[in-house]
């Protein structure tokens, strides 16, 4: 009997637990800041491949709580280009990411590219 209620709860538990990768969009190109883009494939050097996130925790209440500021795309991208380095993201794919269990979760915005750096 004791099994019995320890599969229910488990089962119970995986039902209201959840998660999901939403796919944004692909972007040609991503920065936070304005570029001159007149020689750009001539000044710019590739960092590398890089990614960046922002998310908040969700109090699940008859309203939602959002324990912290609303998480943004440019955020997200602003983190990416501080990892390498870089002055814009270049084949950039953005993602809304999230997860619940019952009562909280977490969610926010993941952008991954191949990062740049212009020459000046």
């Amino acid at each position: 009997m004791k099994k019995i209620a320890n599969y229910t709860l488990i089962f119970a538990l995986l039902i209201f637990t959840s998660g999901c990768v939403r796919h944004v969009g692909n972007f040609t190109m991503l920065a936070t800041s304005e570029l001159d883009t007149k020689h750009l494939s001539k000044e710019a050097t590739v960092k590398g491949k890089t990614s960046g996130e922002v998310k908040i925790f969700i109090l699940y209440t008859p309203t939602l709580i959002y324990i912290g500021d609303t998480p943004k795309i440019d955020q997200a991208v602003s983190q990416a280009l501080h990892k390498c380095g870089g002055d814009y993201l270049s084949n950039a794919q953005v993602f809304y990411t999230y997860w619940s269990a019952i009562l909280f979760g977490k969610g926010g915005y993941r952008v991954e590219g191949d990062c740049y750096k212009i020459n000046r």
